[in-house]
């Protein structure tokens, strides 16, 4: 009978690209399973350096009844490429959901559960014992997976799907792949620029450190610099990015304005030939409260209200305020004054959680005018959000309002921005566009973020729209594609 406990001679440090027969040889086993295993990993290794763990974020989650399940989707686990079928666990407030991933060695005597699902019912006919032969001559190595709340065992691979919090799942958004649209859609009409960062695919701005700096931080390279500085920085990136056939040997010249501030980028061939225009924006978009979570602190409060550290949104605690029974409001103010300006268009945004039906208003200062709201979740965060404007410049308090007799609302993420400062008169966003903005920072600006907006001519004449989202520290958090 064969003996399948012999292992592959397979050594990943010797990088090793096939196996070669010589003529006349033995065909061993050892070698043959080295080949594949050669081939296997090549594949592995090009998903964890260039998408890392992720999820398509494409399948359906839910979580009702103590049970947990999510459908049809696609995740990447260790180099692997997982269709999620159907799974559920159940589960209860504070557990961790994972999806975790093994290889099992199959015999002929194996039930086979369709796409390694190990919660299939349906099973696949297993073909290995050889009829003519009379016996098993060869094995295989199944990929299986299903969801779990204890990822202890370092047999398994795990990727952190969510957790259960306040009785709804909350999907953990950095295994989220954003930039599977742009691969899919854009790779091969755009032929774009690539480049991999702490396990995940990067595009543009931010894809690489080159001599010292981030792409974008050439930004900051003053404008009377030597011009040969300029391109041996470009010939760097050349050098450390992955370009598509197209724009492989291209050198990028930046034109820079009077502050120094990048504003376009030319990717020019060898012959001078213009192959791509970058057209670059970089807003600074900053919230005016800087206490807007409510790390237990933030407010001044007052009776039937406090900070919550069971029902939050962002951070460890959020604000609660409950209006009494016979009272037709509760009104609280933030700790910190900001200064609002005769003319300008401020935008408000916050995260509310209403534990019945309830009616709230926002405030950037003391007294009218307000945005009024009423969330329509009850028992769930809801995003609200509006633009006001005023008639003369102030210095004062914002202010968060509870209108609902008898029900607690708790508060979270409450952002203030001045559009007229940041965009210029005339030329502020919608409240649409905002909340777009601010979704692209997870629903919350905390302190002075950067938005950069590159603007993508090809020489062909087709276009393309990226933002890309920086938080306060200047940590990359997503690219948008547009």
């Amino acid at each position: 009978m064969p003996d399948f406990n012999k292992p592959s001679t397979y050594q990943k440090e010797a990088n090793f690209s096939k196996v070669k027969w010589g003529s006349k040889s033995l065909l061993l086993n050892t070698e043959l399973n080295e080949m594949q295993d050669i081939l296997t990993e090549k594949q592995r290794d090009f998903i964890r350096n260039y998408v890392g763990d992720k999820i398509l974020n494409k399948g359906t989650y839910s979580y009702s009844n103590g049970v947990f399940s999510v459908s049809n989707e696609v995740a990447f686990v260790d180099g692997e490429v997982i269709n999620i079928t159907s799974l559920q666990i159940n589960a209860s407030d504070g557990d961790k959901i994972y999806l975790k991933v093994w290889e099992e060695e199959i015999n002929y005597l194996s039930t086979i559960k369709k796409y390694g699902n190990e919660q299939e019912s349906q099973t696949v006919t297993n073909k290995l014992f050889d009829e003519e032969a009379g016996r098993e001559t060869a094995r295989r190595m199944q990929v299986k997976y299903d969801l779990t709340k204890d990822n202890s065992n370092n047999f398994y691979k795990y990727l952190l799907l969510g957790e259960i919090s306040n009785g709804n799942f909350i999907k953990n958004e950095s295994v989220i792949f954003y930039d599977s649209k742009f691969i899919m859609d854009y790779f091969e009409s755009l032929k774009d620029t690539f480049a991999m960062k702490d396990g995940s695919l990067q595009i543009g701005l931010n894809a690489e450190k080159v001599g010292g700096k981030r792409v974008d931080e050439l930004a900051s390279i003053s404008h009377t610099h030597n011009i040969n500085e300029i391109t041996n920085l470009s010939n760097e990136l050349n050098k450390n990015l992955l370009y598509h056939d197209s724009i492989k040997d291209t050198t990028q010249y930046p034109t820079f304005d009077g502050n120094g501030n990048i504003t376009k980028i030319e990717h020019k061939d060898l012959q001078g030939n213009v192959i791509r225009t970058d057209e670059i924006e970089i807003i600074n978009i900053k919230n005016l409260l800087p206490n807007g979570s409510y790390e237990n602190t933030g407010a001044t409060l007052l009776a039937n209200s406090g900070y919550s550290s069971i029902i939050k949104k962002f951070g460890n605690y959020s604000l609660y305020i409950t209006c009494p029974n016979g009272s037709s409001e509760n009104t609280i103010q933030t700790s910190d004054k900001i200064t609002t300006y005769a003319n300008h268009k401020y935008y408000l945004s916050c995260w509310v959680y209403p534990a019945a039906s309830a009616n709230i208003q926002m405030y950037a200062r003391i007294a009218e005018p307000s945005i009024s709201r009423n969330p329509s979740n009850i028992n769930q965060w809801n995003f609200v959000s509006g633009i006001l404007t005023f008639a003369t410049t102030s210095t004062d308090y914002a202010r968060l309002d509870n209108n609902s007799q008898d029900t607690t609302v708790y508060y979270d993420g409450f952002t203030i921005i001045d559009l007229t400062d940041i965009f210029g008169a005339g030329n502020e966003p919608t409240k649409e566009e905002m909340d777009s903005i601010i979704n692209g920072y997870n629903g919350y600006i905390d302190g002075e973020a950067q938005l950069i907006i590159e603007e993508r001519t090809l020489n062909t004449g087709e276009k393309l729209t990226l933002k890309y989202y920086f938080d306060a520290n200047g940590n990359y958090l997503r690219t948008e594609v547009i």
